[in-house]
């Protein structure tokens, strides 16, 4: 038997409004988990979802693992609707013939746009 990432784990201070965040960004809902540490973004079905588990560590330096979005159309028009959920631009990039534009939610976690 192999293994297989089950889910994918975010801290955060408030799990309500990490995963209320995550939940609009991605446009998949919430489940409740235990309902006071944890929920999920995302049907138990679904190939992939997001854990988010409420800790007392508040986040003090440069994620070292990230989220890649892939915009479905327009990636500014993308941004645009992510800043109105909370979000913040860190930087614009334009390498290599690629551009992407990475982001904070809403307690600091980056992640990217292309």
């Amino acid at each position: 038997m192999k293994s297989r990432i089950a889910h994918v784990t975010l801290d955060c201070t408030d799990m309500t409004v990490v995963a209320q965040f995550w939940s609009a960004a991605l446009d998949r809902p919430i489940e409740s988990g235990d309902g006071s540490t944890y929920c999920y973004v995302g049907a138990e079905d679904e190939p992939y979802r997001l854990c988010v588990m409420q800790t007392p560590d508040t986040k003090t330096v440069k994620n070292r693992m990230h989220f890649d979005i892939a915009a479905a159309g327009d990636r500014q028009a993308e941004v645009k609707r992510l800043l109105t959920l909370g979000a913040e631009i860190v930087t614009e990039y334009d390498e290599g013939g690629s551009q992407w534009t990475t982001l904070r939610d809403i307690e600091g976690n980056e992640f990217c746009v292309f």
